[in-house]
């Protein structure tokens, strides 16, 4: 059926697929259109919207280089054809394709041209988003070099300077839009550049774009923006320390995605609220949250977000003064730690129950009565019994062991003789003597270890004729099967089936020691990155805080 329809029908289909969400047909369909006109008429705009479209449907289909490859192909035939509105157009999609795929240089690069295309069409709004475009890149190269956010409490040099690069770029697009009508658009600038002052540790500077996004998203009704804005003004008074202006306003974002049914955004909500009130060390509240952070990670089925959860409950159930709620939280972590296939979250788990539980780490490394809630029960009695005989194994191993060592040491002691000591040149002739025998005591456990192989495939020798002819005589002692290296008889060499049994033998053993890198599991009950890292540093500052310095005496 696809056969029969002409190209302006098939790019017509594909973009039915595209609006629909269908990307699969709509490959089939616009390379088809595309093969199409290969072998025919090439009509240039027409292939220029193939292109486009082709784009935009590999892109989601999460093929970035081919949607790279036809983006490039759109914009280049816009320019040749001189439509410098799809040459903007196509300049805005390969900025957004080369910023997923972690091409920050080649984005600038793109990103100068669009500037100077923007410059030249002199349209305030084409200007506008040219300059966000640029911001943009520039600030996610500075998150995605950024370790441990925000910027402002640990940052190198680069980092800051992109993010001062995108404020710069920012501040420019907000200045056009102001020209402009676009509220939308300024209020969504407004809102970046809160988070880039946010992710320089310079909460002040911050608040205000914040609450210019608010204002502006609460004017158009726009509820997702208005649940985004109060979840960044939480965080910035985090980072303010104004902890009880940052639970309003988390309680007023748990409201609206509540309101909304955003479930995933009312699990990382409640997660910011009991952490907080962990830090105002309103347990109590804390324990509440984080309860409700437990059912809905629970309901998601993310085991990540259960066994943070359980963990941070346990903790906070031992602040309260209630270590067997504490120990069964942490024993519950860790059984969910060991589901999640996390190795990261179940040694967190691990060391937790060593700390809650009060047992050692090789318990805890059989830990499945630890997990049941019973730290003293035995599972039958041939446990009992093996546990009988434990102690005599090792003792027995600590005797072998022992020996062998003294096997190993030497007797360097010697008489106290008067005359010898005062002789230098006897004291170094019996060092020698005493060093010569350690080496050759060490020379003859080696030989010890050697082994003769007799029947080894592979190995040939020179003199086989030879070999041959002292055996048909019958010569006692021959042994054509044996090389012996104090002999005359050397190895010439090893054949190729040897070499190849060799080299597949040390490739498994190389394949034995290989691991896989554990996959990243992450967990959409549990806020950002940013907001974790920020709260471990709060943390820790207030553990700063406790220390008293001791000043010395003055004399």
């Amino acid at each position: 059926m696809m056969n029969n329809k002409s190209a302006v029908e098939l790019v017509h289909e594909g973009t039915r697929f595209i609006s629909n969400e269908d990307y699969q047909n709509a490959v089939l369909y616009l390379e088809k259109a595309l093969q199409s006109q290969c072998h025919g008429n090439v009509h240039l705009n027409l292939v220029r919207t193939i292109y486009q479209h082709l784009g935009k449907a590999y892109f989601h289909l999460n093929n970035l280089e081919k949607a790279f490859h036809y983006q490039k192909n759109d914009c280049i035939l816009s320019r040749e054809l001189g439509d410098e509105n799809s040459e903007i157009c196509s300049r805005d999609n390969l900025i957004y394709t080369l910023k997923k795929m972690d091409r920050f240089d080649d984005a600038i690069k793109c990103c100068k041209n669009y500037i100077q295309l923007s410059e030249k069409a002199g349209k305030k709004i084409v200007m506008a988003r040219a300059y966000y475009g640029m911001a943009n890149v520039h600030h996610m190269k500075a998150k995605k070099e950024i370790n441990t956010p925000p910027v402002g409490l640990n940052a190198d040099l680069k980092t800051i300077g992109e993010l001062n690069i995108a404020l710069k770029y920012y501040k420019m697009s907000l200045e056009a839009l102001e020209e402009t009508k676009d509220d939308v658009e300024k209020g969504r600038t407004n809102g970046m550049i809160g988070y880039a002052y946010y992710l320089l540790g310079d909460g002040k500077q911050a608040e205000p774009f914040y609450m210019k996004r608010l204002s502006i998203a609460k004017q158009y009704g726009d509820k997702a923006a208005v649940l985004r804005t109060y979840i960044n003004l939480g965080h910035n008074c985090i980072l303010l320390r104004d902890y009880s202006r940052a639970v309003d306003f988390y309680v007023q974002a748990l409201t609206l995605s509540r309101q909304l049914g955003d479930v995933t955004l009312e699990g990382q909500t409640c997660y910011s609220i009991g952490s907080t009130y962990a830090i105002m060390e309103d347990y109590r509240s804390a324990v509440e949250h984080y309860n409700r952070h437990k059912e809905i990670a629970q309901q998601l089925n993310d085991k990540i977000g259960l066994a943070c959860s359980l963990g941070l409950l346990s903790k906070t159930y031992l602040k309260l003064n209630e270590p067997e709620a504490a120990k069964v939280h942490a024993r519950k972590q860790l059984q969910v730690a060991k589901e999640s296939g996390s190795a990261e979250m179940k040694l967190k788990a691990q060391q937790n129950v060593i700390d809650i539980c009060g047992v050692t780490r090789d318990d805890v490394n059989n830990d499945d009565h630890y997990i049941n809630g019973d730290s003293t029960a035995t599972t039958n009695g041939g446990d009992d019994e093996q546990d009988k005989l434990t102690p005599e194994f090792l003792d027995l191993i600590q005797r072998l062991q022992g020996r062998r060592l003294n096997d190993q040491r030497v007797d360097t002691t010697s008489p106290q003789d008067d005359a010898v000591a005062a002789n230098d040149e006897e004291n170094q002739q019996r060092m020698n003597r005493m060093i010569q025998m350690l080496s050759c005591s060490q020379s003859k456990r080696l030989d010890e270890q050697r082994v003769s192989m007799t029947s080894l495939p592979g190995f040939q020798r020179h003199n086989n004729h030879h070999a041959s002819a002292s055996s048909s005589n019958g010569d006692e002692g021959s042994d054509d099967d044996v090389v012996n290296v104090n002999n005359d008889v050397t190895v010439a060499g090893l054949d190729d089936d040897f070499l190849d049994n060799l080299m597949r033998c040390q490739n498994l053993r190389m394949n034995d020691q290989r691991t896989d890198a554990e996959q990243i599991i992450t967990s959409p009950t549990i806020p950002d990155d940013e907001f974790l890292a920020l709260m471990c540093k709060i943390q820790s500052s207030r553990i700063d805080d406790q220390r008293c310095n001791f000043e010395p005496p003055t004399q």
